[in-house]
């Protein structure tokens, strides 16, 4: 019971939609979208929604003030003095006391929340109709502790919209929809993260002796045993949407996207749309095509009826094939391939057909869900198998992995949904590990090639509806692979410990230079601002540049987040200046705090860093103009020559363009013997004159320059192929939803 308790609730909760629809007292006020009234539809959705919440929330709440209960006990315990100790033990006593309270107050102001919402009421109307100028007034007068409160409610949300930012997207586009509303921003969702917070700030309230730093700390365990555990609810709440036919008739969650997504490479497809025609048919916009791995089956269902052409009468009525007897023939057909060879499991479609339509018998059919199933399952297969990610004998060894795929996707339709559904993410790991796989590497039964054949012999013969077997042949090949990486890691370490040291000296000379004219652009850095910079933030600016040079995206969005680190500590003397700070500190911390932790940031130094920015940006956003809040140095002239400075990009001098390879892309080689090797480029130098590339086991395979290179691709002697951490499977159903919006 105490491991359970640890681990915190998950839940699984299916949103039933109500079949009344909920009433309200608040008056019916139409939208600011397009002047009219919600659907009714909304009511039913949002109060399916906000009853699933209703039911979630407390068993999560009884774990927080559990918790709750035991970090005040320990703070206490920890403390240096006797001063924060009664404070911290009169914390404890008021929140047991007021915990019944809080949990009543938050879940009746989400009610309130999801009741404004169903009557056409939104967030995004009352902050419109707010006169912002009192609203800045009041910013610049309120207290120290309210800001605090603000910017730690404010990076809960961040945080919170950025780990569940695509199941949010496409449900804040249903909810646009249901509301009659051009779009729909993150937090005008009745129950998303901002709505959560919001109300569990509110709810607080009820315990007004807390001290302000008690609140800081409810806010982070709130973080962690809540909003940490909301994802399930969130995908409920999409599934039910989808259920219930709510198809988005337009993008207009795709500002939002580009808010709150990741940044990606220039080249990355945009989201698609999913439109109906003049007959209410679903079809996807073919101008634009989404960068998602998950759709429902149903509206794949549909889209895929749109394709077929219609039909003659059949000759005779054919005998409908049951679902189990179906999955009979699939493991049949599956022994038999096995038996006969991997090289007949390319043409799994022939083999159903021939065995459905047997001369002499009865012709047989399939159920329309089962037909539409399979054809989306080869479908997908065609995909993952087009194109040259794989070399050719792990296409033909992974052919019959379609009958048990075909079979698990007969009985569980999230297989399309689901990106990290255990069948894809097998399929994920192995075509990871098989891109760099060369005929050198040896089919024996310990090789790479040996293992995915156990694990598809395995899956053939055993699967028997139960799921759990895709997940036990993960972890079972995950196993194999992660010895074998950190063989080729090491290797990989060896070669480059020899071409790094000379090109580093120039790199880092680039990278200070840059650093430097950042910082005395502004006559002002805080001490704890340039030591972010200098001692975390530097090695990541090297790590960028050495990685994509210095006409690199990557590169400018480094830089531009050192431009708005230094521009959010500088004094802010207009209240406007300061909003638009208070919008745009969760971004700047969020993007700080993500690279810094992936470059391997020691966590305390980070925390204490993090701290002081907060007292900075508290002293900033109050209006101090003397800055007294931290010492800071001169800005002072550049100590690093000129020479060493990174041009600017309409400054940089003209070279030959460079092949389209980025660190971690493979590459397809044919020697002069003809034989055909794969290689992962692993260093560029920063000038882009050489690169560097491994075979799959981390030792050298060959070096180009860069006209070199461009030259063998012009003769196709190098094929290019992708990146190593290309999601095989996801790319596979991404291609299959432009096939269908073409």
């Amino acid at each position: 019971m105490e491991g359970d308790r640890d681990r915190g609730p998950q839940y699984a909760v299916p949103v039933e939609v109500p079949t009344k629809p909920m009433t309200t007292s608040l008056k019916q006020c139409p939208p600011r979208g397009r002047g009219a009234f919600p659907s009714p539809l909304a009511g039913h959705y949002i109060a399916g929604c906000s009853q699933v919440l209703g039911g979630v929330l407390p068993p999560l709440l009884a774990v927080l003030f559990i918790r709750l209960d035991d970090a005040l006990y320990d703070l206490a315990d920890k403390a240096t003095n006797s001063r924060p100790y009664p404070v911290y033990f009169e914390a404890m006593r008021i929140i047991r006391k007021q915990s019944q309270a809080i949990q009543a107050s938050f879940l009746r102001l989400l009610r309130q929340t999801a009741d404004s919402a169903a009557a056409g009421l939104l967030e995004c109307d009352l902050l419109c109709d707010a006169d912002s100028e009192t609203l800045s007034q009041d910013l610049s007068l309120s207290q120290d502790a309210d800001l605090e409160e603000t910017l730690a409610v404010n990076n809960l949300v961040s945080k919170a919209e950025s780990r569940y930012c695509a199941v949010l997207l496409e449900v804040n586009v249903f909810l646009a929809r249901l509301l009659d509303r051009e779009q729909l921003d993150m937090r005008s969702n009745p129950f998303g993260p901002f709505a959560v917070c919001e109300a569990f700030r509110g709810a607080l309230k009820v315990a007004r002796q807390l001290e302000p730093q008690i609140k800081l700390v409810i806010y982070k365990c709130f973080d962690k045993q809540v909003m940490d555990h909301l994802g399930d609810f969130y995908r409920n709440c999409l599934d039910a949407a989808l259920a219930a036919g709510h198809v988005p008739a337009d993008a207009a969650a795709a500002g939002a996207a580009a808010r709150l997504a990741p940044a990606t490479d220039q080249g990355e497809p945009g989201a698609f749309r999913i439109l109906q025609d003049s007959d209410g048919v679903i079809v996807l916009d073919p101008e634009s095509v989404e960068d998602t791995t998950a759709v429902a089956f149903e509206t794949l269902q549909g889209l895929l009826e749109r394709r077929r052409s219609p039909a003659g009468a059949p000759a005779a009525a054919p005998l409908v094939l049951p679902t189990r007897e179906l999955q009979a023939l699939l493991t049949q057909l599956g022994a038999a391939v096995l038996a006969a060879g991997n090289s007949a499991g390319l043409q799994v479609r022939q083999r159903l057909r021939s065995a459905l339509e047997s001369p002499g018998a009865r012709p047989r059919s399939l159920e329309p869900n089962d037909q539409d199933t399979l054809d989306l399952v080869f479908m997908f297969f065609e995909q993952l198998f087009e194109g040259n990610a794989l070399p050719e004998p792990i296409k033909v060894l992974l052919g019959p992995v379609q009958f048990p795929i075909a079979k698990l996707a007969l009985l569980d339709k999230s297989f399309f949904s689901r990106h990290e559904h255990p069948a894809r993410q097998l399929l994920n790991h192995i075509g990871e590990s098989a891109a760099g796989w060369s005929e050198a590497d040896g089919r024996g039964p310990e090789t790479l090639f040996g293992m995915i054949e156990r694990v598809v012999e395995r899956l053939i013969l055993d699967f028997d509806g139960d799921c759990r077997l895709f997940a036990q042949m993960d972890r079972f090949f995950v196993a194999y692979i992660a010895h074998d990486q950190a063989r080729t890691r090491e290797a990989e370490a060896r070669v480059l410990a020899g071409v790094r040291p000379a090109a580093e000296g120039t790199a880092q000379q680039a990278v200070a230079a840059a650093l430097e004219a950042a910082l005395i652009r502004y006559a002002q850095v805080p001490t704890v601002v340039e030591s972010i910079l200098r001692q975390g933030w530097q090695p990541v600016m090297l790590a960028t540049y050495q990685g994509g040079g210095a006409d690199s995206p990557d590169w400018r969005a480094v830089l531009d987040l050192v431009d708005r680190l230094l521009w959010s500590v500088q004094p802010k003397t207009h209240s406007e200046e300061r909003r638009q700070l208070l919008r745009r500190i969760p971004e700047i911390l969020r993007a700080l705090r993500s690279r810094l932790t992936a470059s391997g940031c020691d966590q305390r130094q980070l925390a204490r860093w993090f701290r002081d920015l907060q007292t900075l940006h508290l002293a900033v956003l109050q209006g101090d103009t003397h800055t007294g809040f931290a010492p800071t140095r001169p800005a002072r002239p550049s100590l690093v020559p000129a020479v060493a400075a990174v041009p600017a990009s309409g400054d940089a001098p003209v070279r030959p363009a460079a092949p389209a390879v980025t660190l971690g892309g493979w590459i397809e080689l044919t020697r002069d013997d003809a034989t055909r090797v794969r290689l992962k480029l692993v260093w560029r130098s920063p000038d882009g004159a050489r690169l560097l590339f491994v075979d799959r086991a981390g030792q050298p395979g060959a070096e180009f320059s860069g006209p070199e290179l461009a030259g063998l691709i012009m003769r196709r002697r190098v094929i290019l192929l992708g990146r190593d951490h290309d999601q095989l499977a996801d790319c596979a159903m991404r291609s299959v939803m432009g096939r269908l919006a073409s």
